[in-house]
């Protein structure tokens, strides 16, 4: 009788056990916009090499990582409430209410792009005087235009929701805006879709700074940890260099030259 009653309480155990208790931690779930190539809808074909890495850095530590394409300011608002872990692509100071982790998991180099056969160049922020400026309203582009684009709403054109860089790109095809602003490798990425026999040209580069995932606090710490040490594991194997050579990226990292 003891035999059996032991037996019973034995198979309880195993079918009781809290998921703590076997190791398994929870999937992480990050959102973003399509921004590619940092975050890109996995429906066309890729994820985005910020995604690549985040997955692999997690999976180093088994964990699952669930992703979802949605509008920026919808992503962010998500970690906020806790529908969602992380936002991918945001700067570091972005969301001080969040937790960001130190290893940057990508750069932003931001540039202001006209059509070809404009010969105007970017000077200083007077020299946009009376020009159509074309940006996204939920964007964080670095402390210095982030102001700019505040103090000067009659020159700016905002958008919003997703694929925007490439809805502006149409814009500034069309006429509607004379220059638009966004991160050098997104404009690319952008051209190269929209395939249009309308040249574009950059006309001014901007300082950007370092991209991250905002991370709601419930998790974030000890997310932040495992994205630090992780990536810094991607560099040392190589394994970074690869994801990002698939993206004719390079590691910023590393110092090398694109």
């Amino acid at each position: 009788m003891i035999g059996r009653w032991a037996a019973l309480a034995l198979t309880l155990a195993v079918v009781w056990m809290p998921p703590a208790a076997t190791g398994a931690e929870a999937p992480v779930v990050l959102v973003a916009d399509p921004w590619c190539p940092h975050t890109c809808d996995p429906a066309e074909g890729s994820e985005g090499y910020m995604i690549e890495i985040a997955r692999e850095a997690f999976g180093l530590s088994g964990i699952e990582v669930i992703y979802k394409t949605e509008g920026w300011s919808r992503a962010m608002r998500d970690v906020r409430l806790g529908r969602a872990d992380g936002a991918v692509g945001a700067l570091f100071d972005e969301a001080p209410d969040l937790v960001t982790h130190a290893e940057p998991l990508g750069m932003q180099v931001n540039v202001l792009v006209t059509l070809g056969d404009d010969s105007w160049h970017f000077e200083g922020w007077e020299g946009l005087a009376g020009r159509r400026v074309g940006a996204v309203s939920s964007y964080s582009y670095s402390a210095e235009i982030d102001a700019w684009l505040k103090d000067h709403p009659s020159e700016v054109q905002m958008i919003s929701g997703s694929d925007a860089a490439l809805r502006n790109l149409k814009k500034l095809m069309a006429g509607r805006i004379d220059v638009m602003l966004d991160d050098e490798a997104v404009v690319g990425d952008a051209v190269a879709r929209l395939n249009s026999p309308r040249p574009v040209r950059i006309a001014g580069r901007l300082p950007g700074g370092s991209l991250h995932i905002a991370l709601n606090p419930k998790r974030g710490e000890r997310l932040a940890q495992i994205l630090n040490r992780n990536i810094r594991a991607l560099r040392a194997s190589g394994r970074l260099a690869t994801i990002l050579e698939r993206y004719d990226l390079s590691d910023w990292g590393r110092k090398t030259k694109r």
